[in-house]
């Protein structure tokens, strides 16, 4: 019961944290930049980027989502075969939305238009596939592997558990082992309050979130636990898998940030644009909230290290994150002199050298790879 009240705090944002001033002087890790590409290195700018890996021997493989293929680059940004493309046959995709490397080096492909797992050899040779029954999918796909075991784990809608999110896990030969049960937080659920329905009867809808209704984030730390943090929380819990316990918290606050009439005005302007061509919505613009998540985002690095991504600071330039190790002690923060890319494109990291989506003055998306050095 202590744990889970524990746990219920940190989610809550009610659990005690030091004041501010006690996480002055955090040590920091310069980011050196090493390249930066667009797309157009290989002769189309990237359109709909849905996910992005690095294989192990530095190879940038980047799901283009709309054209249903796989853009690769080698470790100085230099354009390679591609890899996949859109239709059904063997090593084809549809609605392909996730990427994810194995411990042999071959990287999985995400593929529920076509009710399957991809398989792709190092070199962008496809090699194999497994019948993947889904009974929906995201935007990305939530999909890990365990370092412990090499499984490889994605959430799925088990229509036997009522529709239930779960994990299954997967074993290196595309069997199914078993399910697990996700922990509350890792579970993202539309409620009244964050959600926006608009629709034209007949003809189709959209479902959308409030602006700044969202933040914090869950991802899995490969190793039994899942790092979490709702939109009101300041700090980060390990919670471990099935237990449904937090392990402990993370020290450094990220507190909540004042939404500015500038920024609000902006995000509502946004979603009036998107609603636009619906008959009906229920969007109520005094519903935006006026405060924000200080934790944008969540992700677990390729040496186990939990990443924090501050929320971005309205008409900054910055993208800042703090690092911390397996155990949850703070190693450095992390500033890098770029606005940051989508959310749910995460940061990929491997010991000195990270790679992260980013946008230019003209809202252009990129990835740039970046060197970490102590001060």
């Amino acid at each position: 019961m202590r744990a889970m009240r524990i746990l219920l705090a940190v989610l809550l944002g009610a659990a005690a944290v030091p004041p501010l001033t006690a996480q002055r002087g955090l040590p920091t890790w310069r980011a050196t930049a090493v390249w930066r590409i667009d797309g157009t290195e290989s002769g189309e700018p990237f359109a709909d980027v849905r996910d992005y890996v690095v294989s192990t021997e530095g190879t940038l493989w980047l799901l283009e989502a709309k054209d249903q293929l796989i853009r690769r680059f080698d470790g100085n940004g230099k354009a390679l075969a591609t890899a996949g493309r859109k239709g059904s046959g063997p090593g084809e995709m549809r609605r392909a939305n996730g990427l994810l490397v194995r411990r042999d080096g071959s990287v999985w492909v995400n593929d529920p238009g076509n009710g399957r797992l991809s398989e792709f050899s190092a070199t962008g040779t496809f090699t194999r596939q497994h019948l993947a029954v889904t009974g929906g999918y995201g935007w990305r796909w939530n999909g890990w592997m365990d370092r412990r075991t090499g499984d490889l784990i994605d959430e799925f809608l088990n229509a036997a558990a009522k529709g239930e999110s779960q994990w299954r896990r997967w074993t290196a030969a595309g069997a199914i082992r078993d399910t697990v049960p996700m922990p509350a937080c890792a579970i993202v659920r539309l409620t009244k309050e964050t959600r926006i329905l608009a629709e034209t009867k007949g003809k189709g809808n959209m479902v959308t979130t409030y602006p700044f209704a969202t933040g914090g984030g869950s991802t899995p730390d490969g190793a039994g636990n899942v790092w979490c943090a709702s939109p009101a929380s300041t700090r980060v819990a390990r919670v471990r898998i099935g237990a449904q316990d937090t392990v402990f918290q993370t020290r450094v606050e990220l507190p909540r940030i004042v939404i500015g009439k500038s920024e609000r005005d902006e995000e509502i302007a946004k979603v009036k644009k998107m609603i636009a061509e619906y008959a009906t919505s229920d969007f109520d613009p005094a519903k935006v909230p006026t405060l924000k998540s200080g934790i944008d985002a969540l992700t677990v690095d390729d040496d186990g290290r939990l990443w924090v991504r501050h929320a971005h600071v309205y008409g900054g330039t910055t993208v800042t994150f703090d690092v911390h190790n397996p155990s949850g002690k703070h190693l450095a923060r992390v500033l890098i002199p770029q606005r940051p890319g989508p959310t749910w494109l995460p940061v990929r990291a491997r010991g000195n050298d990270v790679w992260i989506a980013v946008r230019d003055a003209d809202d252009i998306l990129s990835i740039a790879r970046y060197r970490l050095s102590n001060r």
